[in-house]
């Protein structure tokens, strides 16, 4: 969240930031992924699990809160359009946790910017 606010310029540049600053932080030793992915792939097996339960909870707030800033933005189809960078921005971290390069959340990051200039389009 802190990210995206820090970002400067239109909702697109900030979506772009979200990943820009998702890449940067792989660059760094203590990187270990989103804890609650980590967690729940852990406890694929038990979907009642507490941590399980946090986990979905964590993304679902993060996913409500993304809508809310795209549709203060006055960004079309927001409720969509949040979940497709959701699932965009955590394939990235999954993919750079196995490979450790910054080069995904690149790729993720042009295919958000895409999909906001795209929803942008059909206002």
């Amino acid at each position: 969240m802190r990210w995206f606010a820090e970002t400067e310029g239109t909702v697109a540049d900030k979506v772009r930031g979200l990943f820009t600053r998702l890449g940067k932080s792989v660059d760094t030793p203590r990187w270990r992924g989103c804890g609650f992915r980590r967690t729940t792939a852990e406890l694929a097996n038990a979907p009642a699990h507490p941590a399980v339960k946090a986990g979905a909870a964590h993304k679902k707030r993060f996913e409500a809160w993304l809508e809310t800033e795209l549709q203060q933005q006055g960004v079309p189809s927001a409720t969509t359009l949040a979940r497709q960078l959701l699932i965009l921005l955590d394939g990235a971290t999954t993919v750079m946790l196995i490979h450790r390069d910054l080069a995904y959340a690149e790729t993720a990051g042009q295919l958000a910017l895409d999909l906001v200039k795209q929803a942008r389009k059909t206002d």
